[in-house]
């Protein structure tokens, strides 16, 4: 865990298994990082907060793919994130897609 916290090294994290390939974690920008701070990739999505304040068909795949990289972070990686909260997390959703299906 000590190079994720000197933020020395592109990734701590390891490959993502094929069922979590839908999940995007920002990257170190190269020449952007230092012992003292971390610059990362723009990540567009839509906070999962605003899921939970609007109960959707879709938040049961939410809640079951957020378990999974987060069990996959804790057990296979050993890093644990200590400020991790809905505002942190962001969705990238095509909705029409989600309303044909529905």
């Amino acid at each position: 865990m000590a190079p994720a916290l000197t933020l020395s090294i592109p990734s701590c994290l390891s490959p993502l298994p094929a069922g979590l390939s839908s999940v995007t974690i920002p990257r170190p920008i190269p020449g952007l990082v230092s012992s003292t701070v971390l610059v990362e990739s723009f990540e567009a999505g839509q906070s999962v907060a605003v899921f939970m304040k609007e109960p959707q068909a879709i938040n049961t795949q939410i809640v079951a793919l957020g378990v999974d990289a987060y069990l996959k972070m804790l057990l296979s990686d050993n890093f644990v994130h200590t400020d991790l909260h809905p505002g942190k997390v962001q969705l990238q959703v095509d909705f029409r897609q989600h309303m044909r299906a529905a």
